[in-house]
This record gives structure tokens, sequence and C-alpha cells, in this order.
């Protein structure tokens, strides 16, 4: 932080000024650059801009790189030394104090050129932190959206700066986010876990502490979304809500059949992750239209919770068929998987689709391949390779996966006990 020390022209009587000392003597020696009087503000917050009263001669030295500002602690020997600037005939100084505590500072310009100069000021500067303050925030705010804190001595202004919510029912402390800070300013934000209430900011700043007025927090509204690559119709639907509640009654789940209306949807299975995240389970109607419908997820007490899912082109993926189901496992095998809708580059999804084709046994996965072709039939062809079955794994299932956005979905309705490998 830099100070400022300003010099204006006010004229006073010349201080006596001591001959000059070294340099080349055979050049006349010039008047005072200055006739200074006193030096503003005496008392000032940290990081002040000083500025000096007097009245610049014409002889006036003007290169700011030879005037300098010394501030002697008082009662101490420590010195701090500070450059110059002329604003017109105004000299200015940036100084780069900040006191947690006020602290006085002798005064000394000096002047270094043709003639040298030294003024030791009479009074005092007395450089303060400021008196932290807050503005007052509006009386409702919501939780978990970010909100700006006004006043003095904060923000970036600020010095060794915390604030936290102090819940006005219970006392209990809460944690707060802080993105930015400027001048004076911080922008804050309670955590979405936070509860509704009634809480006051208390802030910190150069070992201050203050507190906002009391501001409602309203609770976070709630939110989902679906899969975003779209879902069959009669197949499961999963609804991730955020901010919501997991009971069943009072949750309710609604779709839009296509004609703008929402029509109830039963809900399968509702559960809360520790994360706060509910999963909620629907089963998309059989006679749904491909396409983009709204969803709509309502909770008692709560703003309804909207998005758009997207219907796909069915029927849903199914396996119908093997080409056999007796296997050598000793030799390479050709399988070929007769089914409906079993190619997912044909699938209108809003996303990619990763297809795979899995056994599984009594041990677990045992093969895996996104290695296949589809046949002119539609047939799904793959080659299993010899010894990718163990005789422990004798009975298995063929899987047909479609993984996107992290969700997974398997099509098999082949027993295991007709999959033999021998």
């Amino acid at each position: 932080m830099a100070y400022v020390i300003a010099c204006s022209k006010k004229d006073s009587p010349a201080p006596v000024i001591p001959p000059p000392t070294g340099g080349d003597t055979s050049k006349p020696v010039l008047d005072s650059p200055y006739v200074v009087t006193d030096f503003t503000p005496h008392i000032a917050d940290n990081n002040p801009t000083l500025k000096f009263i007097g009245k610049k001669k014409v002889s006036a030295v003007n290169n700011t790189d030879q005037w300098r500002v010394r501030l002697v602690k008082e009662n101490s020997t420590d010195t701090l030394s500070y450059s110059c600037r002329f604003n017109g005939d105004t000299l200015t100084s940036i100084i780069t104090i900040a006191n947690r505590q006020p602290v006085r500072y002798k005064v000394i310009l000096t002047v270094a050129s043709t003639v040298s100069y030294t003024k030791v000021f009479d009074s005092l500067l007395t450089i303060k932190p400021p008196v932290v303050s807050l503005n007052p925030l509006p009386d409702t705010l919501q939780i978990g959206k970010f909100f700006r804190v006004t006043g003095k001595g904060i923000g970036s202004n600020g010095d060794s700066v915390s604030a936290v919510a102090i819940n006005q029912t219970t006392m209990v402390e809460e944690r707060i986010a802080s993105i930015s800070r400027g001048p004076d300013s911080d922008s804050l934000a309670l955590f979405g876990s936070t509860p509704a209430g009634k809480y006051k900011i208390r802030y910190t700043s150069w070992g201050q502490t203050v507190e906002s007025n009391t501001v409602y927090f309203k609770p976070v509204p709630p939110s989902i979304t679906a899969s975003g690559c779209g879902s069959f119709a009669g197949t499961d639907l999963y609804i991730s809500c955020y901010n919501g509640s997991a009971g069943k009654d009072s949750v309710s789940v609604f779709m839009d059949p296509g004609d703008g209306s929402l029509q109830p949807i039963a809900i399968g299975s509702i559960a809360k992750y520790e994360s706060g995240m509910v999963a909620i389970i629907v089963r998309v109607p059989e006679n749904m239209q491909p396409g983009d419908h709204k969803l709509v997820v309502k909770t008692t007490g709560m703003p309804d919770a909207a998005t758009q899912f997207h219907v796909l082109t069915g029927p849903a993926p199914v396996i119908t068929a093997l080409n056999k189901t007796s296997f050598n496992m000793a030799q390479d095998e050709v399988l070929e998987i007769t089914g409906v809708n079993l190619d997912a580059s044909k699938i209108d999804a809003k996303c990619d689709i990763t297809e795979s084709v899995y056994v599984t046994g009594q041990t677990g996965l045992l093969f895996k391949t996104k290695n296949f072709t589809f046949n002119e039939k539609g047939h799904l062809v793959l080659t299993i390779p010899a010894n990718s079955i163990k005789a422990a794994d004798k009975y298995c299932t063929i899987v047909v996966s479609f993984n996107y956005n992290n969700d997974t979905y398997n099509f098999t309705n082949i027993p295991s006990s007709l999959v033999s490998f021998q």
C-alpha cells in the first residue's frame, strides 16, 4: 500500500536552508523548491494519500524522483520511505501501511538536487485501521445463491477476513462460501444444505467483528433431472431430485402425454442418498408417444420442479432368441442374437450410446466385447473366443448393454439355464 504527500502553493516565509554539501559547487545554489507548512490528513485510515500544504517557487525542482517522504514510527527508529509525484503544483505520495491498531509517525519531506531541502513536521501522522461496518442487507435472500455484502473495511480492503451465518433461532454457526472480494465488498452464499431460517451475517476484519441485520434465507427450491438420452415407453425412468423430499406421501410425479396436460404417474420407488439427492423411479406409460415431454415433481410445501425428458421411438430393445444355446468352450463360437431394436445406432437417443455384449456366469463377468456386427437380417453377430468360458461357469447369461450418461440398461430374456458351455 502507498501513501501520498502533496504540496500546494501557499505563501509563507521561506525556511532557513542549510548550504549544499558535495556535488558541483561551481553551480549556483537554487532557492528552496518548496515552502511547506503542513500536510493533510493528520489522522488517516490505512493506506492513505498524503498531500503537503505550501507554495512552490519558480525555481522548484520538478523531478519527482528526487522527492522522498520518510515516516519514523513514534518511540522507535523504524523508518519507511516513499516516493512522491506532482499533481499540477501539488506533491502527493501514496503510503502503503496497514495497521491493525493506530500507530503514530513523524513525517519528514526531503528533496536532493542542486539544493538539499528537509522539512520535519511538528504534527504527527496517525494511521489507523478503518472502523469496520456492514450496510443493510435485504430482508429476504435465498440459500445457495450468492449475495453481495458491502460496507467499510471489508472485502479486499479487509484484513484476515472471515464470515459466518448465525441462526437466530438455534444460534448455530453455519459456514459461508465467498466467491469474490472487491473494495469494501464481498460476494457470499450459504451452502445449499443450510436449513432455512433467520440469520445474521457475522463478519470479521481488522480484528473487529460486526453483524448484519436479520435476514430470512429461503430454502433452495427442488430441481430435477431425468435421463438426457431418453427412455422407451413402458420402461423405467430414473429421476434425480435435489433439495426435495423422500416421502412418498409428499411427492407426486406428473407427465405431459403430449396434449399439454399433466397426468399423474405412479412412483415405483423413492430413496434419499447421503448426498441429499432423492432418486425416484417411475414407469413411462406404454402409450407415451416418442418425442419430448414435460416432467413435473410436486413436493408438499415446496415449489414444483420441472424438466423435459425424451421418449425414444420404440419398441424397447429385447433379446428374443439365440442361434443356439449350447456352445463348445474349447473353440471359437459365433453367437447370433435375434431381438428387437438391438442396434443402438438406430435409436433416436439424444446422446451417444455405448453398446456392449457380455457373458456372465456363476463367478461373475467372463467375457465382454464391443466388437460385433449386424447382419442383413438385423441380427447381432459376434465371436466368443475359445477358452473364454471356464468349466465352473457352465451356465451363463448373454446380455446386451446400452450405456449412456453414466446409466446402464441391460437387455436379456434368455434364461441362464438355456445357455450352456460344454
